[in-house]
């Protein structure tokens, strides 16, 4: 049963729920021949809303979706872009790091069952650009690539990277389906191995 917020008697009374209550979703039985798939994309943490991602984990936890997609540009790798004029230090980005590999513990924990998918976007193909632009040398040595950095093999996150050959990337679409698209319009396209 969903609980209504109580608050004191107001002047007007609301049309609707506060933005930061959930409505209540009629849940899918687990036998349904349907799979709910929710796909999230740009987070670009550490630049993420705390409060949104809070209701993200909330939102999870209660509808429990058979596939979560993070569609791109979970992390924003600020610190290896070439945008960034500043200093580098090493410790912001380590930071980043850390808290993207622990919001995605908290995913699996949540998730527990759930086939967890996370395409990599431009924010993330800076750590390859970085790598090939700087340190050919590492450019594909274990522990150096997304996969490796944020132990997904444990996490049993797949890790769907766009075309090597590729040098610009866009958001990625999903449409109904099973592919991904790097261009909307181009016959580019990732097929997702059958679960």
């Amino acid at each position: 049963m969903c609980r209504q917020r109580s608050s004191p008697d107001p002047v007007v009374p609301p049309t609707s729920p506060s933005s930061m209550h959930l409505p209540c979703l009629t849940h899918r039985m687990k036998t349904s021949l349907y799979q709910v798939v929710v796909i999230a994309n740009d987070f670009q943490i550490p630049f993420h809303d705390e409060r949104a991602l809070s209701l993200f984990k909330l939102f999870l936890r209660r509808e429990r979706p058979d596939w979560l997609i993070l569609n791109g540009d979970f992390q924003d790798f600020w610190e290896i872009s070439s945008y960034d004029l500043t200093p580098r230090s090493g410790q912001e980005f380590k930071r980043e790091i850390e808290t993207g590999q622990k919001i995605l513990r908290s995913f699996r924990r949540s998730l527990p069952r759930a086939r967890i998918t996370w395409i990599e976007g431009n924010h993330e193909f800076r750590m390859r650009k970085y790598l090939i632009q700087n340190a050919r040398e590492l450019y594909g040595l274990p522990g150096v690539s997304v996969p490796d950095i944020f132990d997904l093999k444990r996490l049993k996150i797949e890790y769907a990277a766009c075309h090597e050959l590729a040098t610009k990337f866009t958001d990625n679409f999903i449409r109904v389906g099973d592919l991904c698209s790097t261009w909307v319009g181009a016959g580019r396209g990732y097929r997702f191995p059958e679960a």
